[in-house]
């Protein structure tokens, strides 16, 4: 076998894995060759030395008795070969020896423009070195000044510090989580008073610093990326241990200083009538027009993943047998505008949402804060001479739920014909249930029709009244398109991607860094509500 020349009849070398057949001297008898010459249509027949592919090859039987070079192959193999060897030589992708010309000529072509560039780059280097030669003192000293600050500028390059400057202002805000630079920097002057631990001074800065912690809670990752993100000056090199010990201090710091900031400005906190008012009045949609008279709340919850504890105790506690998962559970109120006033405990994702309101007792907060005001007569506010009825908004999880004297519940439709009581009862006790169906304890009880019961008002000395009083609720199939707002309010809040990191929300600041998300939505409703000036 030799692979140097191609086959005698057809001049092609074939791919890996074919043959050419080497011909011995007297390896074939003349009647052999005449078959051979006849059935590819030569003038003459080949000679004794040849090579011949597979395809023009005869694998004749009186070669292998000769010869005894390997055993008669079949028909069926030889049929395959041959087919395989006009695959070969009828692929469409060979190229002509025309396109071969064109190609050999396209790379001379780009090695001569290889070489010009090298001799153009040479040429410059040596006429920059003659001109270095001839400069004056204070043009040498200007050079390197100029040098030194782009070194700088390139050691200092990161997403906190100059990576972004080509970006677009608001491009460069949106990886904080803002609108623009400016918010940033004033977010920046207002967090400044509350302050306090900074560490080494030397390395230490407040806006990078602070940077730093809104790209952690708005991109999530980790801290080894927020370490190397952290321009080189303000960086800090350990000789030993933990790289990010620093930063992760830092940033801890920062988020307990968010947290001062957000309950110092009072960024979550109950409207007064004259607020709620404008934020009904000018929301999105006509709710204003569709519940005359009615000042309303949202409530939904939400649950927030983590890591599955090693302690099976607290793993069943924060295990949520809905979803499936490990994590904390969370509701928040808002108005009808989309500002949280209400942001609750974090508690076990295993808590149902209806328990996890009467274990917060927001019923006692909501009648604690509207009945000191004047307007307020038992769910009623008195604004301009007009009576409005004070009401919550929720979905089927909520049918039912304790409310102060005189409030109204608003139930979406789907709630009509859901067993809340059995579904609180399951979610309770890590039982998964899905309505109509689902797994329910075999030894229920009857339902006796007993009154819902609310909150009872607190008295001067802070001792709840034991009255009973039924929930004033209505299924209304209206009341889904403005309930959108809360879902809404989720969403943006989960845009903090930190809230859907595991790794970050498993460990002892998961309460200051929901409070501190949550600040942080109020603040940027705030300057949109300022843009529009309200």
């Amino acid at each position: 076998m030799g692979r140097k020349k191609g086959c005698y009849i057809c001049g092609e070398q074939l791919a890996k894995g074919l043959m050419l057949h080497n011909a011995p001297h007297d390896g074939w008898s003349t009647e052999t060759l005449e078959e051979m010459r006849a059935i590819n249509g030569l003038t003459r027949a080949p000679p004794p030395k040849c090579r011949l592919c597979c395809h023009h090859f005869l694998d004749c039987e009186e070669y292998h008795n000769k010869w005894k070079v390997s055993k008669p192959r079949s028909a069926d193999k030889f049929t395959v070969k041959r087919e395989m060897a006009t695959a070969a030589f009828k692929r469409t992708d060979r190229r002509s020896p025309a396109d071969l010309s064109e190609l050999k000529r396209k790379r001379a072509h780009e090695k001569e423009m290889r070489v010009r560039e090298e001799k153009k780059q040479v040429k410059r280097r040596k006429t920059a070195e003659e001109n270095y030669e001839q400069m004056s003192k204070e043009d040498l000293i200007a050079l390197h000044i100029e040098k030194d600050k782009e070194r700088r500028a390139i050691e200092e390059r990161s997403c906190l510090g100059t990576h972004f400057s080509d970006l677009p202002d608001r491009l460069r805000a949106e990886q904080f989580g803002f609108g623009s630079m400016e918010e940033v920097r004033k977010l920046s002057d207002e967090v400044l008073p509350f302050c306090s631990n900074t560490g080494n001074s030397e390395l230490y800065d407040h806006f990078t610093v602070l940077r730093a912690t809104l790209y952690l809670l708005r991109r999530g990752g980790s801290f080894t990326m927020l370490h190397h993100l952290i321009p080189p000056k303000h960086r800090s090199t350990a000789s030993s241990g933990d790289p990010t010990r620093t930063t992760r201090r830092w940033v801890r710091n920062m988020i307990s200083s968010l947290r001062k900031w957000g309950e110092g400005t009072k960024q979550i906190r109950l409207l007064n009538p004259k607020e709620w008012l404008a934020d009904t009045k000018h929301a999105s949609g006509n709710f204003a027009a569709t519940f005359p008279g009615t000042l309303i709340y949202h409530v939904d919850g939400t649950l927030l993943k983590g890591l599955k504890p090693f302690d099976a105790s607290v793993a069943n506690t924060l295990f949520n047998s809905k979803h499936a998962a490990h994590g904390w559970q969370v509701f928040v109120i808002v108005s009808q505008m989309g500002r949280i006033v209400y942001l609750s405990s974090v508690e076990g994702g295993k808590l149902h949402d209806k328990t996890h309101w009467q274990r917060d007792g927001v019923p006692d907060v909501l009648y604690s804060y509207y009945n000191e005001l004047k307007s307020y007569n038992s769910g009623e506010v008195t604004l301009s001479g007009r009576t409005y009825q004070c009401a919550i908004g929720g979905d089927k999880a909520y049918k039912c739920l304790q409310l102060p004297e005189g409030w109204k519940l608003f139930v979406t439709k789907s709630g009509e014909n859901h067993d809340v009581d059995e579904e609180q009862r399951a979610h309770d006790r890590g039982v998964s249930y899905s309505g109509k169906g689902g797994k329910k304890d075999k030894k229920k009880k009857k339902k006796k029709n007993k009154k819902k019961k609310t909150l009872p008002p607190v008295t001067e000395k802070g001792t709840p009244l034991t009255v009973d009083m039924e929930v004033s609720q209505e299924f209304c199939p209206k009341i889904a398109k403005y309930r959108s707002v809360v879902e809404r309010v989720m969403a943006a809040l989960k845009r903090w991607h930190i809230l859907t990191t595991p790794e970050l929300l498993s460990g002892n600041t998961v309460e200051d860094i929901i409070f501190v998300v949550a600040c942080l939505t109020n603040y940027q409703l705030k300057k949109f509500r300022n843009k529009k000036n309200w």
